[in-house]
C-alpha cells in the first residue's frame, strides 16, 4: 500500500509536468490520468501516476505517453523492471517512463528517464535478426540532494504530445531547471516529515 511519501513524490511530479504544459497554454490538452490500470500485451499494470495528450489519445483505454513510477521501499532495480514493462507492453504507446527513487531517509531523490531506443544490433541472432534493436534504455538521470543543485532535466515535447512543438506558440521541450527540481524535492521532503 503506497504511503504518503510515495504518493506525494509521484503526484507532485505529475503536477509539475502539468504546470509546464500550462505555461505553454496546453494545460487542457494534457490529462493527468493518475494511477489508472492499463492492459498490456501480457498483463495489466497500474501506474503510480500517468499523463496523456487528449487530442491524440482521446479514448479512456488509450495508453498514456508518460508514466511515473515511484519507489520508497522499492529498489531502483525493481523500478527499472517496471519501466521495462510499460515500454515493452504498451506496443510503443508509452514514450517515457520516469522513475522516482526516494531514499527512506529523505536525503535523495533519484530521477531517471527511460525510453525505447533503437541501436545497431551488435550480434544478429535468430531472436534479433535485424540490423537494429529497440530496447528500453535510460535516457537520463539526475540525483536531487538537499542543498546541492541538480543538473537540469528535459522531457521532449514530441514524446508527451506526439507531435513537434509549435515554437511560434511558445511550445518547446519541458525543461526542469535546477530550481524546479530543488523546489519539487523540498516540497516532497517537507510534506512527509
Amino acid at each position: 500500500m503506497p504511503g504518503p511519501d510515495h504518493e506525494v513524490a509521484s503526484w507532485e511530479f505529475g503536477y509539475l509536468i502539468k504546470k509546464k504544459a500550462a505555461g505553454m497554454g496546453l494545460e487542457a490538452a494534457l490529462g493527468l490520468m493518475g494511477a489508472t490500470t492499463y492492459q498490456g500485451t501480457t498483463s495489466r499494470k497500474q501506474a503510480d501516476c500517468s499523463l496523456k495528450p487528449w487530442l491524440s489519445r482521446p479514448h479512456r483505454t488509450d495508453f498514456p505517453t508518460v508514466v511515473i513510477e515511484c519507489g520508497v521501499s522499492e529498489s531502483y532495480n525493481r523500478l527499472v523492471n517496471d519501466s521495462r514493462w510499460w515500454l515493452e507492453n504498451s506496443q510503443g504507446h508509452v514514450k517515457v517512463v520516469l522513475l522516482l527513487k526516494v531514499s527512506v531517509a529523505m536525503t535523495r531523490i533519484r530521477l531517471g528517464q527511460w525510453e525505447m531506443v533503437t541501436t545497431p544490433n551488435p550480434r544478429v541472432t535468430q531472436r534479433h535478426p535485424g540490423p537494429t534493436r529497440t530496447r528500453p534504455t535510460m535516457a537520463s538521470r539526475v540525483d536531487i540532494l538537499p542543498a546541492v543543485a541538480p543538473a537540469p532535466f528535459t522531457l521532449e515535447f514530441r514524446n508527451i504530445f506526439l507531435r513537434l512543438p509549435r515554437l511560434a506558440r511558445g511550445e518547446s521541450n519541458f525543461v526542469f531547471t535546477q530550481q524546479d527540481l530543488q523546489s519539487y524535492a523540498t516540497l516532497v521532503w517537507n510534506c512527509v516529515q
